[in-house]
């Protein structure tokens, strides 16, 4: 047996033998002051050892509230369970989820629960995650949860993510589904291909949450929800989606995060010019906006998200708009201390016709140090 083998083979016999201690242990402290007789009945140890082999089997992190849960049964209960462990998978789901004949509370049926899921024989992955939804009262929203999600991961090692994605579905749904919930229908999805469904399931969530205040996951999910657009080939309805919500900000505070989506989304769909209007709103919202160029040449403390946004802006104008119009913004920008804007300026000057203004501005931007090394550069070039 390989050593890796051996090793977790000893571990799985440990557990075994804390399980069995613990459970016999409550059940002994329980039943004291009986006799000693009745606490070591040959037929309890043989169902306590039955169950403490089943539990073993569970994901690791929900033993210890599955012992829990079970310490405290009856031995009219433990009888029950002994039963209920010998029967097939999907059986045992079925008396734990729809039916009523099980007369367990809802804290055993849990505690079985977590532990079937992790049991080498299964039951169909499509008829389990539909027996668990539709459990109603007999089992916890946060238990149906784990084990939707731990089903799906399940369909995932298993080669069915396109079922894996239908359980995470139904996941979704419960009101209790989390940001992880969530991310794992993401990446379920990303495996499958299948980014319809995964776009879908983010807008849902995003529709799910409150809107009273700021909530910083709804920003991450619209990140991803454009991330996912891109990645299917829908930017030109991801950067509609971003325009409507810059169209609802108000007019004195565009938020920058949406504005960045929309630069992404518009590159991708090759539109970039419909940014123009929504960045030069952005930037008029800066106190720098109110200086010519000679007066942000004189700035020191020009704000570095005018300055990034104004480079934005230019790339666009050069490709999309006038040359005056680039010419005009690359002034600006150079003005604010981008060295790399010079070169760019100086080949904007003769088809914009600016010439004579370029000079201006070169030779006023060699008393400014941080620009003096780029102006000599393009001198010399020229």
């Amino acid at each position: 047996m390989p050593h890796y083998a051996k090793s977790t083979a000893r571990r799985h016999a440990g557990l075994l033998i804390v399980l069995f201690l613990a459970l016999a242990g409550a059940w002994t402290w329980r039943l004291w002051p009986r006799t000693l007789a009745a606490a070591d009945d040959t037929a309890r140890i043989e169902q306590l050892k039955e169950v403490a082999v089943y539990i073993s089997k569970a994901p690791r992190e929900v033993v210890q509230p599955i012992l829990t849960s079970l310490a405290v049964v009856s031995d009219s209960q433990l009888a029950v369970l002994q039963d209920w462990i010998d029967g097939s998978p999907a059986q045992q789901l079925r008396e734990l989820t729809v039916q009523n004949n099980l007369p367990l509370d809802r804290n055993v049926r849990e505690a079985l629960l977590l532990a079937w899921l992790g049991q080498d024989e299964k039951a169909p992955l499509m008829e389990s995650h539909l027996m668990i939804s539709a459990a109603g009262d007999h089992l916890g929203d946060d238990v149906k949860l784990y084990a939707l999600e731990q089903l799906a991961r399940r369909g995932v090692s298993e080669g069915q993510p396109k079922v894996a994605v239908t359980i995470l579905e139904r996941a979704l749904k419960l009101p209790n589904a989390t940001w992880e919930t969530l991310n794992q229908m993401v990446d379920t999805c990303r495996g499958a291909g299948d980014f319809a469904t995964a776009v879908s399931a983010v807008k849902s969530w995003i529709k799910r949450q409150p809107e009273d205040g700021v909530n910083a996951r709804v920003d991450e999910a619209r990140d991803l929800e454009v991330a996912l657009m891109l990645q299917g080939h829908r930017a030109e309805e991801a950067l509609s989606g971003q325009l409507d919500i810059l169209k609802s900000s108000p007019q004195d505070l565009l938020p920058e995060r949406v504005l960045d989506r929309a630069r992404v989304c518009a590159s991708a769909a090759s539109q970039s010019v419909r940014l123009v209007p929504w960045i030069e709103r952005h930037l008029a919202n800066f106190p720098e906006h109110l200086f010519d160029w000679r007066g942000l040449l004189e700035k020191t403390d020009v704000h570095p998200d005018y300055r990034r946004w104004l480079l934005n802006l230019t790339t666009i104008a050069e490709k999309e708009l006038t040359e005056r119009k680039a010419f005009d913004l690359g002034l600006r920008l150079a003005a604010c201390g981008e060295r790399n804007a010079i070169p760019r300026l100086c080949a904007l000057a003769t088809p914009a016709k600016r010439v004579k203004e370029c000079e201006q501005f070169l030779a006023e931007a060699l008393d400014r140090p941080g620009l003096f090394a780029a102006v000599l550069e393009a001198a010399q070039e020229e």
